[in-house]
């Protein structure tokens, strides 16, 4: 999907900078959402792993991250 393409890229880009000091520690908004989402999918990936219903991990990421 096109738009997971370009959240990685940004992702990526931004790690990359981070590892090698070459980021001005000024973020676009753009990039704080890529980085919310990531997390989100994280946690989703770790649940998922221990064995939690897909409906358990959506109202538990939807609690923790207080979406409604």
């Amino acid at each position: 999907d096109e738009l997971a393409e370009e959240i990685g890229h940004r992702v990526g880009e931004l790690r990359n900078n981070l590892a090698h000091d070459k980021l001005d520690w000024s973020f676009e908004a753009i990039q704080i959402s890529d980085i919310k989402v990531v997390e989100e999918l994280l946690y989703a990936i770790r649940l998922k792993q221990i064995g939690l219903e897909k409906d358990k991990i959506r109202e538990g990421i939807k609690n923790l991250f207080q979406e409604i």
